[in-house]
């Protein structure tokens, strides 16, 4: 287990620290800390949100995640409409221009990782995509597991 803690945690230190963000940011043309892609990465994929359950997917609380949602909207990155189920909430979600960063976010990801594999022996990087699925969805169905909804 150890082991396996070392390894995930250097994976996620090369993903998501300054250089990586950085390189990020200049492939895809969006500017992003890594938390406003999961954000936006998470809306896409749950669809329409209010602020509360945004937080509370994000583990944290309300008044934290407004700045980041403020800064994503004026970015027109997200947009806010009226929850019609409650017309004293509204809901958050992405819009099309939020669509556009995602997908060119994840195309830079791609290409990083396919220039740091050096093309890579395809065997081995099909089990690194079957190890690290097993152990994200080890993960889902634990208690770190964050909540869609």
């Amino acid at each position: 287990m150890a082991a396996l803690e070392r390894a995930s945690a250097a994976v996620v230190r090369s993903l998501t620290g300054r250089a990586a963000e950085t390189m990020i940011a200049e492939r895809s043309g969006f500017n992003l800390p890594p938390a406003s892609i999961l954000l936006l990465e998470h809306l896409e994929a749950a669809g329409p949100r209010r602020v509360s359950q945004i937080a509370q997917c994000q583990q944290v609380v309300t008044p934290a995640i407004t700045p980041r949602i403020k800064d994503l909207e004026a970015a027109g990155l997200i947009r806010r409409e009226n929850d019609p189920s409650d017309g004293r909430a509204a809901l958050i979600s992405i819009s099309a221009r939020g669509r556009t960063a995602v997908r060119r976010v994840r195309a830079a990801r791609c290409a990083i990782l396919a220039e740091a594999l050096g093309g890579g022996d395809p065997e081995r990087i099909a089990a690194a995509v079957q190890s690290l699925s097993w152990l994200a969805e080890a993960l889902e169905g634990s208690r770190l597991a964050v909540p869609l909804a």
